[in-house]
Protein backbone atom coordinates (compact mmCIF):
# COMPACT_ATOMS: atom_id res chain seq x y z
CA UNK A 1 0.00 0.00 0.00
CA UNK A 2 1.44 3.27 -1.19
CA UNK A 3 1.33 5.61 1.55
CA UNK A 4 -0.98 8.95 1.46
CA UNK A 5 1.21 11.58 -0.37
CA UNK A 6 -0.95 14.47 0.16
CA UNK A 7 -1.23 13.66 4.69
CA UNK A 8 2.46 12.41 4.95
CA UNK A 9 4.35 14.42 7.13
CA UNK A 10 6.75 17.04 5.09
CA UNK A 11 10.04 17.34 5.05
CA UNK A 12 11.18 19.99 7.14
CA UNK A 13 12.85 22.55 4.15
CA UNK A 14 13.79 26.11 3.82
CA UNK A 15 12.21 28.29 1.17
CA UNK A 16 16.18 29.00 -0.06
CA UNK A 17 17.04 25.01 -0.13
CA UNK A 18 14.02 24.58 -2.30
CA UNK A 19 14.74 26.68 -4.58
CA UNK A 20 18.42 26.01 -4.82
CA UNK A 21 16.80 22.56 -5.63
CA UNK A 22 15.05 23.59 -8.34
CA UNK A 23 17.58 25.91 -9.53
CA UNK A 24 19.67 22.83 -10.06
CA UNK A 25 17.54 20.96 -11.93
CA UNK A 26 16.20 23.63 -14.25
CA UNK A 27 20.34 24.76 -14.93
CA UNK A 28 20.75 21.00 -16.23
CA UNK A 29 17.55 19.95 -18.04
CA UNK A 30 16.49 23.35 -19.15
CA UNK A 31 20.10 24.76 -19.93
CA UNK A 32 22.53 22.05 -19.86
CA UNK A 33 24.81 22.91 -17.04
CA UNK A 34 25.95 21.50 -13.84
CA UNK A 35 26.85 25.12 -12.30
CA UNK A 36 24.06 27.00 -10.30
CA UNK A 37 26.06 30.45 -10.38
CA UNK A 38 25.15 33.58 -12.44
CA UNK A 39 28.40 33.39 -14.52
CA UNK A 40 31.07 35.90 -15.29
CA UNK A 41 29.58 37.82 -18.16
CA UNK A 42 32.59 39.87 -19.84
CA UNK A 43 32.85 42.52 -22.24
CA UNK A 44 31.44 40.74 -25.47
CA UNK A 45 29.63 38.20 -24.08
CA UNK A 46 25.77 39.33 -24.44
CA UNK A 47 23.83 38.60 -21.76
CA UNK A 48 21.80 36.09 -23.40
CA UNK A 49 20.40 32.38 -22.39
CA UNK A 50 22.74 30.47 -25.10
CA UNK A 51 25.54 32.13 -23.24
CA UNK A 52 24.87 31.09 -19.68
CA UNK A 53 26.82 28.24 -19.92
CA UNK A 54 30.19 30.04 -21.47
CA UNK A 55 29.82 32.75 -18.75
CA UNK A 56 29.45 29.70 -15.97
CA UNK A 57 32.91 28.73 -17.44
CA UNK A 58 34.56 31.92 -17.27
CA UNK A 59 33.14 32.75 -13.82
CA UNK A 60 35.08 29.04 -13.07
CA UNK A 61 38.49 29.92 -14.93
CA UNK A 62 38.07 33.41 -13.12
CA UNK A 63 38.41 31.54 -9.97
CA UNK A 64 40.92 29.01 -10.90
CA UNK A 65 43.25 31.98 -11.91
CA UNK A 66 43.32 33.48 -8.28
CA UNK A 67 43.46 30.75 -6.41
CA UNK A 68 47.16 31.52 -4.39
CA UNK A 69 50.35 29.58 -5.52
CA UNK A 70 51.55 26.88 -3.61
CA UNK A 71 47.18 26.14 -2.61
CA UNK A 72 46.56 22.35 -2.03
CA UNK A 73 43.78 21.93 0.06
CA UNK A 74 40.24 23.39 -0.73
CA UNK A 75 36.89 23.72 1.08
CA UNK A 76 34.34 24.19 -1.78
CA UNK A 77 31.89 25.70 0.74
CA UNK A 78 27.99 25.66 -0.65
CA UNK A 79 29.02 22.94 -3.67
CA UNK A 80 26.12 23.17 -5.38
CA UNK A 81 26.10 19.89 -7.75
CA UNK A 82 29.61 19.88 -7.60
CA UNK A 83 30.68 20.95 -10.91
CA UNK A 84 33.38 23.44 -9.40
CA UNK A 85 34.80 21.11 -6.90
CA UNK A 86 35.19 18.40 -10.09
CA UNK A 87 37.21 21.01 -11.94
CA UNK A 88 39.52 22.03 -9.02
CA UNK A 89 39.71 18.29 -8.14
CA UNK A 90 40.81 17.91 -11.99
CA UNK A 91 43.48 20.20 -12.10
CA UNK A 92 45.02 18.18 -9.07
CA UNK A 93 43.48 19.93 -6.31
CA UNK A 94 42.37 18.17 -2.85
CA UNK A 95 39.03 19.01 -2.30
CA UNK A 96 36.54 18.55 0.00
CA UNK A 97 32.82 20.00 0.24
CA UNK A 98 30.06 21.34 2.06
CA UNK A 99 26.91 20.75 1.13
CA UNK A 100 23.40 21.73 3.11
CA UNK A 101 20.59 20.02 0.43
CA UNK A 102 20.14 16.57 0.10
CA UNK A 103 19.37 16.96 -3.49
CA UNK A 104 22.14 19.08 -4.64
CA UNK A 105 24.89 16.33 -2.19
CA UNK A 106 23.49 13.66 -4.62
CA UNK A 107 24.29 15.71 -7.52
CA UNK A 108 27.82 16.53 -6.09
CA UNK A 109 28.72 13.16 -5.23
CA UNK A 110 28.02 11.60 -8.69
CA UNK A 111 30.23 14.89 -10.23
CA UNK A 112 32.98 13.87 -7.43
CA UNK A 113 32.49 10.51 -7.26
CA UNK A 114 34.93 8.94 -3.90
CA UNK A 115 37.45 11.81 -4.94
CA UNK A 116 36.14 13.96 -2.08
CA UNK A 117 34.77 14.24 0.88
CA UNK A 118 31.39 15.77 1.29
CA UNK A 119 30.36 17.34 4.31
CA UNK A 120 26.21 17.25 4.52
CA UNK A 121 25.73 20.06 6.57
CA UNK A 122 25.24 23.89 6.46
CA UNK A 123 28.84 25.29 7.06
CA UNK A 124 28.35 26.97 10.38
CA UNK A 125 27.54 23.16 11.32
CA UNK A 126 30.81 22.25 10.15
CA UNK A 127 33.04 19.94 12.45
CA UNK A 128 36.27 18.55 11.36
CA UNK A 129 39.34 18.81 12.92
CA UNK A 130 40.89 18.70 9.02
CA UNK A 131 42.80 22.26 7.71
CA UNK A 132 42.09 23.86 4.27
CA UNK A 133 45.26 26.17 2.64
CA UNK A 134 41.92 28.22 0.94
CA UNK A 135 38.01 27.92 2.13
CA UNK A 136 36.31 28.54 -1.27
CA UNK A 137 32.84 30.53 -0.69
CA UNK A 138 32.24 30.53 -4.84
CA UNK A 139 28.31 32.21 -4.13
CA UNK A 140 27.17 30.86 -1.00
CA UNK A 141 28.70 33.14 1.49
CA UNK A 142 25.34 35.41 1.06
CA UNK A 143 23.40 32.38 2.73
CA UNK A 144 25.94 32.35 5.76
CA UNK A 145 25.54 33.56 8.98
CA UNK A 146 28.66 35.95 8.74
CA UNK A 147 29.42 36.12 12.76
CA UNK A 148 29.34 32.04 13.08
CA UNK A 149 30.77 31.10 10.12
CA UNK A 150 33.91 33.72 10.44
CA UNK A 151 34.47 31.93 13.89
CA UNK A 152 34.34 28.38 12.04
CA UNK A 153 36.86 29.59 9.74
CA UNK A 154 39.16 30.75 12.92
CA UNK A 155 38.71 27.29 14.50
Amino acid sequence: MNPDPINAPAEVTSSRELGLDLAAIAARYLFGTDHLHYGLWTEGLPVHMSNLHKAQEQYADMLLATIPEGTKTILDVGTGTGALAKRLIDTGYSVDCVSPSPYLTERARQNVGDAATIFECKYEDLQTNKRYDLVLFSESFQYIPMERSLAVSQE
